[in-house]
C-alpha cells in the first residue's frame, strides 16, 4: 500500500490528492490512516479536516435506546426513507443525546452529572467528565441539571453548559459552569441567569437558549422571555417575546399550552406550538450572537397532513441548511414514521424507515440530522462498532 500511494503521489499532486479523499465519507478515511503516513497526517491537518467538513453530506440517523448500548441506524435511500442499515453501536447506557454539532455528539448522564463528546465518525471520545457541584449538595437540588451544547463560531470551539437549580435551606442557589471541549473540565461562571429557565436548551447560530418559568411551576411566568448564552462571551441576555406571539397561543382552542417548544430554523432560534389538532405555529427570530439591536419575529402558520388530539406530542426537528422542518408523532407504530415539511413548498411528504422493530415505541429512539466530521475530541479513545 506504501508503493500506491507513492505511485499516486508522483501523479497528483497534495492538493488534488486532498480534494480527491476530501469526497469519501470518515469512514473510510480512517481505514486509510493505515496507507501510508502521510495519509494518516492527513486526517489530523487541520486544512484537510475544513475541505472535508465543507463537502460533508446530510445524513438522517435513528438511534435506538437499548439496556446496555444505543444503537445508530440509517435509512438506506437517506431522506426518502427505505430499510434501516446499522451505522455503529455506541456502548453507554441510561445517557441522554444532544443534538449534533459539526459531526460531534454530547452524551450526557444526569444522574451523575456527568458528559462526553463523541465523534460517531472517527468513534473517538471524551472520556465522562462531572461536574464541579459537590456530591453532598446534590439531595437539595430540585430539579436535574439542565445541560446545553454549542458552538462558538469566532473561535471554532465547542463547549457544554450545565444550569443547576439547587434549594439551599429555603434558599434558591443557580449555578452555571461550562466545559470547552479539548480542555475537558468544568469550571464555574460568576454570571448566573437573570430569569429562572426551564425545559430544554436549544443551540442556534452561536447561542443556547432557553425558556423562562415562575417560582410557582404551575403558573405561567408575567413576563415570557427566551433566556440566551452567548457560547463565546459565556453571558447571559434576555430576549422578550412579542405580545403578538403570546396572544397566539394564549387565544388557542388549547389556551393552557405555551408556545414553548424551542428549536434552529434558519440559523435562527424559534418558538413553535400547535394552535389546534392540525394547525400549527412557527415563531423565527434573527437573532444571533452579533445582534446588538432589538430581535424581530416572522410568523409561519403550518397545516399538519393529520388530525393530532392535543394531548398528544409531536417531536419537531428542523433539518439544518434545508428549508425543511421534520414531525415525528410520538406514538407507537410498526414502522418509523417522519412527516418532512417543505417551508417553501409549504407542503409535506411522509418516509417510513422500516426492519427496526415490530412496534416501535417513540420514547425509546430518536432522530437525529448529521454533518460527518473528523474534528479531534482530546481524548481519542476507540469505540468498536
Amino acid at each position: 500500500m506504501e508503493m500506491e500511494d507513492t505511485i499516486l503521489s508522483t501523479i497528483l499532486d497534495n492538493n488534488s490528492m486532498q480534494q480527491i479523499l476530501s469526497n469519501l465519507p470518515v469512514k473510510a478515511l480512517m481505514k486509510f490512516k493505515c496507507v501510508s503516513k502521510s495519509w494518516e497526517s492527513l486526517t489530523d491537518d487541520q486544512s484537510f479536516i475544513k475541505l472535508h467538513q465543507s463537502k460533508s453530506h446530510l445524513q438522517l440517523l435513528i438511534m435506538m435506546y437499548t439496556d446496555c448500548s444505543i444503537k445508530v441506524y440509517t435509512p438506506k435511500d437517506g431522506f426518502q426513507g427505505g430499510g434501516a442499515l446499522h451505522k455503529a453501536t455506541i456502548p453507554w447506557s441510561g445517557v441522554s443525546i444532544l443534538k449534533p454539532i459539526n459531526g460531534l455528539f454530547c452524551f450526557v448522564n444526569v444522574i451523575h452529572a456527568s458528559c462526553r463528546i463523541y465523534n460517531l465518525g472517527t468513534r473517538h471520545a471524551t472520556p465522562w467528565v462531572s461536574t464541579s457541584v459537590p456530591i453532598l449538595r446534590r439531595p437539595f437540588v430540585t430539579q436535574t441539571p439542565a445541560f446545553g451544547f454549542g458552538f462558538d463560531p469566532s473561535t471554532g470551539k465547542h463547549k457544554v453548559l450545565c444550569f443547576w437549580d439547587i434549594s439551599n435551606y429555603g434558599k434558591v442557589d443557580h449555578i452555571c459552569e461550562v466545559l470547552t471541549v479539548g480542555e475537558n473540565q468544568w469550571r464555574k461562571i460568576d454570571e448566573v441567569p437573570p430569569v429562572r429557565p426551564t425545559g430544554a436548551i436549544v443551540y442556534a447560530n452561536g447561542s443556547l437558549y432557553q425558556r423562562n418559568r415562575d417560582d410557582n411551576f404551575f403558573k405561567s411566568p408575567d413576563i415570557e422571555v427566551i433566556l440566551a448564552f452567548d457560547v463565546g462571551t459565556e453571558k447571559f441576555r434576555v430576549i422578550p417575546i412579542p405580545d403578538f406571539v403570546i396572544d397566539s397561543y394564549r387565544t388557542s382552542e388549547d389556551s393552557f399550552q405555551l408556545a414553548q417548544y424551542l428549536l434552529e430554523v434558519d440559523g435562527h432560534i424559534a418558538l413553535i406550538d400547535r394552535l389546534s389538532d392540525n394547525v400549527a405555529k412557527l415563531w423565527i427570530s434573527d437573532d444571533d450572537y452579533l445582534r446588538q439591536t432589538d430581535v424581530k419575529w416572522v410568523e409561519e402558520t403550518i397545516m399538519l397532513p393529520f388530525q393530532w388530539p392535543s394531548g398528544r406530542s409531536i417531536y419537531f426537528h428542523a433539518v439544518q441548511g434545508t428549508k425543511e422542518i421534520i414531525c415525528r408523532p410520538l406514538e407507537a407504530r410498526d414502522v418509523v414514521t417522519l412527516y418532512i415539511y417543505d417551508r417553501g413548498m409549504k407542503s409535506f411528504r411522509d418516509i417510513n424507515i422500516v426492519d427496526l422493530s415490530p412496534s416501535m415505541n417513540p420514547f425509546v429512539y430518536g432522530m437525529f440530522t448529521l454533518y460527518e466530521s473528523l474534528l479531534p475530541v482530546q481524548t481519542k479513545e476507540k469505540i468498536e462498532d
